[in-house]
């Protein structure tokens, strides 16, 4: 007995008779390859995660290839929530709008006990004093670059205050693994190797698998020839008015923190290299572990202005 698909509107078909050949599966392949070249922004729509060579699809990109293909995404979520934590799993039904088939699946869940939403920073001293002991605690993180690690005093954030957030994260991961599913993108791009990174779990040597070329402006400037290059690094820099005298002041767990002119300094430069707060706010939370530019403690500064200047990429 041969296995059949069935089809909206249509008799029963064979596998055989509706299979991709190679040509439109390298076609198809092709297609995504080229929306990441001409369409998709860089860090917008995609990004390479530190150490890591494949990129990883964000839900603009997501939202881009299913256009590509004519595809819609239908969200349903459950709510498998409980007392001590907000939980959302959401399943993507991907409808190819033309003919209104059923094309794939996918599924994501996100939940207000993942560390990142669960804990937040201390505002002061006299918060991280009345918060109960068992609603708060010393979380260490890894330095940047040649930086010391370094800890800051965290407290439970409110499960209300990351409801949507929570959804949100629930629907973007489901939607992501739908698109690479759907569209056999998986060999392009990855997914959740941001969330991995972010937790603080090393990428494990074989997944860090080869990627695709990056958008050609990118690769000629990674081509070019290496007497090209040494000629950029002996350039002269421009000469950057220096930055007030710091005065830095220790945050609740006794680190020296930046002072707040060079909590702007380092904003305004960030801002003008990547015109993205997002991305920012990202930096401070995951790589120093600060919630707000004037937290910055003051022995990864210069690290910090490094990445703003786009040296650390």
């Amino acid at each position: 007995m041969s296995t059949a698909i069935t089809l909206q509107n249509s008799a029963p078909l064979s596998i055989t008779e509706t299979r991709l050949t190679s040509q439109q599966m390298m076609a198809q392949r092709a297609a995504i390859v080229d929306c990441m070249k001409q369409v998709m922004r860089k860090e917008i729509d995609y990004g390479t995660v530190p150490g890591t060579q494949k990129p990883s699809l964000y839900k603009p990109g997501s939202e881009k290839i299913l256009a590509l293909f004519h595809l819609a995404a239908q969200p349903n979520v459950e709510d498998l929530s409980t007392p001590d934590s907000i939980r959302y799993r959401v399943t993507i039904t991907v409808i190819h709008t033309p003919t209104g088939t059923v094309a794939g699946f996918g599924v994501g869940e996100a939940s207000s006990a993942e560390s990142k939403y669960q804990w937040r920073a201390a505002v002061c001293d006299e918060e991280w004093d009345a918060t109960p002991v068992d609603r708060r605690r010393e979380k260490w993180k890894k330095g940047y670059g040649t930086s010391p690690a370094f800890c800051t005093r965290q407290i439970r954030a409110d499960m209300e205050d990351v409801a949507n957030t929570v959804l949100k994260m629930a629907k973007k991961r489901a939607q992501i693994d739908a698109v690479l599913t759907t569209t056999a993108a998986s060999d392009v791009f990855a997914q959740d190797v941001e969330d991995l990174v972010a937790a603080g779990l090393d990428v494990a040597p074989e997944e860090t698998i080869a990627s695709e070329p990056l958008p050609t402006e990118l690769q000629k400037k990674a081509e070019a020839p290496a007497q090209q290059q040494a000629q950029q690094q002996q350039a002269p820099r421009p000469v950057v008015a220096p930055s007030p005298a710091p005065k830095p002041t220790p945050d609740s767990s006794g680190i020296r923190t930046v002072s707040p002119a060079q909590g702007s300094r380092f904003w305004a430069i960030a801002m003008k290299t990547y015109g993205d707060h997002t991305k920012i706010m990202d930096y401070l939370r995951n790589v120093i572990g600060v919630q707000k530019k004037d937290d910055i403690p003051l022995n990864v500064y210069e690290d910090a202005i490094a990445w703003a200047e786009g040296r650390n990429q």
